[in-house]
């Protein structure tokens, strides 16, 4: 619609009429007037509140035409467009207008001509003038869905183009997903009664029945086996945990290069659903069903990136391609390597190592998108792939505790030869590497079967292997005692939490014997035949051996306050004095401040406290140097509150014998006098 005609046509004003409609109708709220020219409908809105004031200026009108609408605000000298709705210009809800009344026509022939325009002649309704504004409303919907959809066109002109760019799929591609994505999806469903040794079986791979000997074949659920029949791998599950309909799926990845020299990596979702039909193995047909749909792509051109995703544009309901938002998370796929060496020829990732790492971690999901940012980072990268430590090239992508300006970690470049070797041989990561050269500075020695069973039960421990070699325990001897000691059922890989709640006691134990003094190079003292006990034992002897030393020191602490308060016996208590320690008054605010600058604590706060005569602050200072700032005490409700020295640390077994004295004197009739005596700073 052209604004600028619009903007010419004169503002309309009131008629008599329309003022005594106003105040003859209490319910009404508004009042429209419409009028048509050049096919253009135009209605005019005026407030009845206005019109019962008699002022003639109208709040709004409304331009139709045949395929669009817009609003002017009248209210305003200037020209003011509006874009709403109707009943959002007007605020009002079409259907409690329809009962209210809040809204009718200022004549007839506006309410013909609106009517003749948007008629209401759907759901049966009659021809009030209240339906019509719900056509309108329903009309003015219209316009907005193709104003939002042609809006979505010219936004997604440059996503279908790059669309168009899109080649097809290659052969063999779909083989692939079957052969090696989703290679680890082909179960044998079998019957999972131990009792009976001849079983029935059936494999979702090739749908055959049969008949397995228990005895010859090895049946556990999970485990990975060979189908009697295809020859596949399969992995068992029994009937009884087999639902009846199980759900499986994988991201799928496709490196194609275009014409232009830009590399398309396509993203999958590739998905397996089985449908159990019957219970009864003799009877059991597992329908399996292969889905496979895009839901990324990705254009990279040198080092410029652009993603795309198949995903709802906006909440337009409309499912199209469209740029990426984060809706659709395949960061981690599934690489088609054949064509990649090629297609990667000629680009900054030529000799990233992905195809590589795709190769050595067969069918498993790698996180393609992260290495390659990570690659542009760091070049070495390569190196690590190709060595062979896949699974460190993984953490350095991925964990974010290895993310950043060092990469490969210094241990890496620090192993020798025969510690290298063995960390590419278990494709290690940074726990293990941290392992192998705590065992390297300690001039130790262990096999590789050894080094994973001991990563595998207690992870990447230093401490723990620092402290084996101090003792000349090696590392096998360790991992076997603690799994005999915490009753493990699995012969490879324990319960971890179990394994690290018992490290966490035998460190107890082993710092309680160290301190009684026992020799923990003894082998009956280093690994007890049942730690639960010799923890409970030495710990009540470690119990007994520190009563006994706080026994002794509350002695001395007695002994202490008993000389003191024979050699103050005579002395006051705010000015206590001994051959070491001695009671300073302060005298002024200025006091509180110079003792907490120089002892770094906040006294200073408690100088209006002290004022008020709420608390008292007292100087501990040691007699020989009587101006020098020692501990700050705070004497309070016939006690002592605190006594901090420097950065508010503890009292020291001196000066704690000293302000017990001072409380005790405090305590005497002579002592409750001078409390009584407020001590204020001014």
């Amino acid at each position: 619609m052209d604004k600028k005609s619009l903007r010419a046509i004169s503002r309309p004003k009131a008629k008599a009429e329309y003022y005594e409609l106003a105040k003859n109708c209490a319910s009404l709220k508004w009042l429209i007037s419409a009028s048509v020219e050049d096919g253009v409908m135009q209605l005019i809105a005026w407030d009845t509140n206005d019109l019962k004031e008699e002022k003639e200026d109208a709040c709004f009108r409304m331009f139709f035409s045949d395929d669009d609408y817009i609003s002017q605000d009248l209210r305003t000298p200037k020209t003011k467009w509006l874009t709403g709705r109707l009943y959002s210009v007007l605020g009002i809800y079409w259907w409690a207008a329809e009962t209210s009344g809040h809204i009718g026509f200022t004549d007839t022939e506006s309410r013909q001509l609106v009517e003749g325009r948007f008629p209401p002649k759907s759901r049966g309704w009659s021809s009030e003038t209240k339906s019509a504004w719900i056509a309108i409303d329903r009309w003015q919907d219209t316009v907005l869905q193709r104003r939002l959809e042609e809006r979505h066109n010219r936004e997604l002109s440059h996503t279908n183009q790059m669309m168009e760019l899109v080649p097809d799929v290659p052969e063999g591609f779909d083989e692939w997903i079957h052969d090696c994505a989703m290679r680890e999806h082909r179960y044998l469903v079998y019957d999972g009664n131990s009792k009976i040794r001849i079983r029935e079986a059936f494999c979702t791979e090739c749908g055959s029945h049969m008949e397995i000997d228990s005895k010859n074949v090895r049946l556990r659920m999970n485990e990975w086996g060979e189908c009697p029949c295809c020859g596949s791998t399969v992995r068992m599950k029994t009937i009884k945990r087999w639902h009846t309909n199980e759900y499986v799926s994988k991201y799928a990845a496709l490196a194609q290069k275009l014409e232009d020299g830009t590399v398309l990596i396509r993203c999958f979702n590739t998905s397996y659903s089985f449908e159990k039909r019957c219970g009864d193995l003799l009877r059991l047909n597992i329908s399996k069903q292969v889905h496979r749909y895009e839901v990324a792509r990705v254009f990279i051109s040198g080092h410029r990136w652009e993603s795309f995703e198949y995903a709802e544009y906006k909440q337009s309901r409309k499912t199209c391609w469209c740029p990426d938002t984060g809706q659709i998370d395949c960061g981690q796929c599934v690489l088609w390597t054949k064509n990649l060496r090629e297609t990667l020829s000629e680009t900054p990732y030529k000799y990233s190592g992905l195809e590589v790492l795709q190769d050595r971690e067969f069918g498993r999901q790698i996180p393609i998108f992260k290495y390659l940012r990570t690659y542009e980072k760091c070049q070495k990268l390569e190196m690590i792939v190709k060595a062979g430590l896949t699974k460190l090239a993984l953490e350095i992508t991925c964990d974010y505790r290895w993310s950043g300006k060092n990469y490969i970690p210094t241990e890496l470049r620090k192993l020798s030869k025969p510690h290298m070797r063995m960390l590419r041989n278990l494709n290690g990561g940074h726990g293990m590497i941290k392992v192998i050269r705590e065992l390297e500075l300690l001039n130790s020695d262990t096999t590789e079967d050894a080094l994973q069973k001991f990563l595998d039960v207690f992870g990447s421990n230093n401490e723990l292997v620092r402290r084996l070699v101090f003792a000349e325990v090696s590392l096998p001897k360790f991992t076997n005692y603690v799994m005999k000691q915490i009753g493990s059922r699995r012969k490879t890989r324990p319960d971890q939490d179990r394994a690290s709640n018992f490290v966490h006691d035998w460190n107890d134990y082993i710092g309680w014997c160290e301190v009684l003094g026992y020799n923990i190079r003894d082998p009956y003292v280093l690994l007890p035949p049942d730690l639960t006990k010799a923890h409970d034992r030495v710990n009540e002897e470690y119990k007994r051996m520190k009563d006994e030393q706080l026994r002794k020191a509350q002695e001395k602490m007695e002994k202490d306050v008993a000389r003191l308060m024979k050699e103050l016996s005579a002395s006051d208590p705010m000015h206590m004095r001994s051959k070491k320690l001695m009671i300073v008054l302060p005298e002024s605010v200025d006091d509180l401040k110079q003792e907490g600058q120089t002892l770094h604590h906040c006294v200073a706060n408690y100088a209006e406290r002290v004022a008020a005569g709420k608390t008292l602050i007292l100087f501990v200072r040691k007699t020989d140097h009587p101006d020098e700032p020692y501990f700050t005490m705070e004497w309070r409700d016939e006690k002592v509150i605190q006594c901090r020295g420097m950065r508010n640390c503890d009292m020291t077994p001196e000066v704690k014998a000293f302000v017990t004295a001072f409380e005790k004197k405090m305590h005497e009739p002579d002592g409750r006098l001078m409390q009584r005596q407020r001590v204020r700073v001014m």
